[in-house]
């Protein structure tokens, strides 16, 4: 059954005053009249007393009539409908049918309804005017109850931020939802311009605190199935706390940790005793989660899962009541709120298709008004859409939501949240300690939209085994993505990404990410993946277009099936590429090794930076392989070609700093236009087995070092000979191009020619003999 308010009958008006000119302590300033905020006020309670009246005579819906009504923040009582339009019924819908709601303010002249208690009476407040704190709409301590179609104006707009410090305030709201209710629905509202959030959630009315966790006794022990005290060094039990019987408590975080605690496992076991103490049942709990006690039940225990007791008591605090959940909030325009857009704090909580604008904003060109910034006048660094830093809780589904502007899109730390398939334009996604999230399907657009964490390394979460449950899967990522911490993440697959990238952790699943390396860094790693041990199918490419002098870095690190295009690669030791395609892109070895097996190398004329007389490694894509320090490179099962006017294999700085082993097994290797193969670089132990190495050039004959053992084997090279010892050829057929050393003596030769061509100098009779087999000494044939 529906009722429309009748406005008369509840002393309610329409229309919205305007401020004119008062002397205020000798000083004219526009404020609005005492007349105004008494009709504002009597709006509010209009409200109150016709939704209390509705409900009681059967009503489920109320409607207002469409209008615009004032309203004020008050502070004259401690009771929460005498002070703000309270919603508090179960089975309960109220339209506001379009309707505006603005809030009345004024910075210099004191509302006749900003008091403050002294003992049992209400005074003048004396703190600033401009810091009267307030709330419009209260929506809690109730079950399925629906409050939508509502335009809410705050009070920034009334604001004149004469003095500095009135930047700084961040204590009004628009609409407090969700504490102690159950199946909530906040829909269809335009909220804006409150100095705090335009929509937040906080505690019940009726959520009763009992005892603060530094007060509750612990020490070192454990209970039995019984209930009794048992020693334990892996628990902490606490005193016996006095409870109501059959009601719902829970167990929440304050300070520093606001929700979740400081456990560390975020879990605890309640023990529940008779009036007697005697043991009647136990239930394992989460912090947040809400448990009922039984009806014999007088007193609890608490365990929790530590080795030590925390003298702050892990920060938490017992209260009674439901901490709050199954909140829906969907299709709601929440905008140019001066600190942020929302603070949620429940349990089951879905946020859905709402559009978040220019909250939090740095300055708010849009209406003039300055924005959130601190006692120095300096913007806040927390400034958001969402913000879940400090108000948590879990199973939070943030879908398909649209954010603009601002300095964070989300600010997310709980246990377990999803979200996706939401646009992030000109802001991102920060993830605080949690254990589960999932992060799929959104589109951040702009340089500032990103990615980001805060550390994730200490040992709270250990109980989890020191991993970060999360899959970041499917997002387009304009901005940066920067992960800190060494806890493990689970899955980075399927995104795209065109900022920098830093990884501090190892990743499980590290696969099919696209990065777009066209950001313009200097020389600096634009992407540093060294603590990722395994990456699949991902592609790391710079367009031909840009003017990035960056790099990419890995370690200790196996590639598989990867791409690579117009990109320099640091190897900062023992790195594997596999399967992979490797396009005009150069290889920096820094560390012990680079293998590139089944590979397909191709270079080309494409050359960013060709010429840096100071620091060349820095040149990107001179050669395809430069080695900084010693180390050792294998190429196997690889087609490598190259028509640039470089060489393929180089020193640091032209210096000839050698690739102390080189192993190339079953590879092509084909230089056009020149011979310059860089074979001066392998100042090592050299390797080649099966492989095809040619120049269109002759290239001049390479010695190896004649100290070291060699290998070759089943060879063919063209225009390229190597000049070495009988003893380093391993062949069942013959290798093309392999020199053996020109032997000399005092006459005719007297040993066996070592391989087909081998010379032979007689010193005494000026005699050059050439070898045409490798049978017996009749294989020199003499030349001159």
């Amino acid at each position: 059954m529906a009722y429309m308010i009748e406005l008369g009958r509840w002393g309610i008006t329409q229309g919205l005053p305007i401020k004119r000119l008062e002397v205020i302590n000798s000083v004219s300033v526009n404020c609005y009249a005492d007349a105004d905020y008494s009709i504002a006020y009597k709006n509010m309670m209009g409200f109150n007393n016709a939704f209390a009246w509705a409900k009681a005579s059967g009503y489920n819906k109320v409607t207002v009539p469409f209008g615009s009504y004032s309203v004020c923040y008050s502070n004259i009582s401690d009771k929460d409908y005498e002070n703000k339009i309270v919603i508090n019924f179960d089975n309960f819908s109220v339209d506001l049918n379009g309707s505006t709601f603005k809030v009345m303010f004024d910075s210099v002249k004191r509302s006749p309804y900003d008091k403050m208690k002294s003992g049992n009476s209400w005074i003048t407040n004396t703190a600033p005017t401009y810091a009267f704190p307030g709330t419009m709409m209260v929506v809690r301590d109730c079950n399925f109850t629906e409050v939508k179609n509502g335009k809410i104006i705050g009070d920034k707009i009334d604001r004149d931020f004469t003095l500095p410090n009135e930047r700084g305030i961040d204590n009004t709201y628009g609409i407090l939802a969700g504490g102690n209710c159950k199946y909530i629905n906040i829909e269809g509202h335009d909220v804006s311009l409150f100095m705090g959030d335009g929509v937040a959630v906080s505690s019940g009315k009726n959520n009763t605190f009992i005892k603060v966790g530094y007060d509750m006794k612990w020490v070192l022990g454990e209970l039995d199935t019984n209930g009794a005290f048992i020693a334990s060094n892996a628990h902490c039990v606490s005193d016996y706390i006095s409870v109501s019987p059959n009601t719902p408590h829970f167990l929440q975080g304050y300070g520093y940790t606001q929700g979740l605690t400081a456990l560390v496992s975020r879990r605890y076991t309640v023990y529940m005793y008779d009036a007697n103490k005697t043991f009647v049942f136990k239930a394992n709990q989460f912090a947040l989660k809400d448990f009922t006690t039984t009806k014999l039940t007088k007193f609890i225990r608490l365990v929790v899962e530590e080795t030590s007791v925390d003298p702050n008591g892990w920060q938490m605090q017992l209260k009674t009541g439901y901490y709050g959940s199954y909140l829906t909030f969907q299709n709601n325009y929440i905008h140019h709120n001066h600190r942020g857009g929302m603070s949620p704090g429940v349990n089951d909580m879905f946020i859905i298709n709402n559009h978040f604008y220019n909250n939090g904003e740095a300055y708010d060109y849009e209406n003039n008004l300055p924005g959130a910034a601190n006692t120095n006048g300096s913007p806040w660094s927390t400034r958001y859409h969402i913000n879940m830093e400090d108000s948590q809780g879990f199973n939070i589904h943030i879908i398909g939501n649209k954010f603009e502007n601002g300095r964070l899109g989300i600010a997310a730390r709980g246990y377990n949240y999803v979200i996706r398939d939401n646009w992030f334009k000109n802001c991102g996604v920060v993830l605080y300690r949690m254990i589960y999230a999932t992060v799929k399907d959104n589109y951040f657009e702009g340089p500032s939209a990103g990615f980001n964490t805060y550390p994730y390394d200490t040992p709270w979460n250990s109980y989890q085994d020191y991993i970060r449950y999360w899959d970041i899967e499917g997002n387009a990522i304009e901005g940066d993505f920067i992960v800190v911490g060494n806890a493990t993440i689970k899955n980075i697959s399927n995104n795209t990404i065109q900022g920098m990238v830093s990884l501090q952790c190892e990743v499980n699943n590290f696969r099919d990410n696209l990065f777009k390396i066209d950001k313009d860094i200097g020389f600096a790693e634009v992407i540093n993946l060294k603590t990722v041990s395994n990456i699949y199918g991902c592609s790391f490419i710079k367009s031909n277009q840009s003017k990035a002098k960056n790099s990419i870095t890995f370690e200790n690190c196996t590639l598989y099936d990867c791409t690579f295009k117009n990109i320099k690669i640091q190897v900062d030791n023992n790195v594997v590429i596999k399967d992979s395609t490797i396009t005009d892109s150069g290889f920096n070895i820094r560390g012990a090794s680079l293998k590139l097996d089944s590979c397909k190398v191709s270079h080309g004329t494409y050359s960013l930076l060709n010429n840096y007389p100071i620091n060349p490694e820095n040149s990107a894509f001179i050669n395809i392989i430069t080695s900084t320090v010693p180390t050792s490179l294998e190429l196997k099962n690889c087609d490598i070609t190259s028509n640039s006017g470089q060489s393929i294999f180089s020193g640091y700085n032209a210096k000839s700093i050698p690739i102390s082993s080189v192993k190339i097994e079953g590879t092509k290797i084909e230089k056009q236009l020149n011979n310059k193969l860089g074979f001066g670089m392998f100042g090592g132990a050299v390797s080649i087995i099966k492989s095809q190495i040619s120049c269109d050039v002759k290239v001049p004959v390479y010695t190896p070092n004649p100290a070291l053992i060699h290998q070759f084997s089943d060879n063919v090279f063209t225009n390229v000979s190597f000049n070495i010892k009988q003893s380093d050829i391993v062949y069942t057929q013959q290798d093309i191009g392999i020199l053996a050393r020109p032997l000399s003596g005092n006459g005719v030769p007297s040993v066996v020619p070592q391989k087909l061509g081998q010379e032979y100098y007689d010193i005494t009779n000026k005699k050059l003999y050439k070898s045409f087999g490798t049978t017996t000494t009749a294989d020199w044939v003499l030349m001159n």
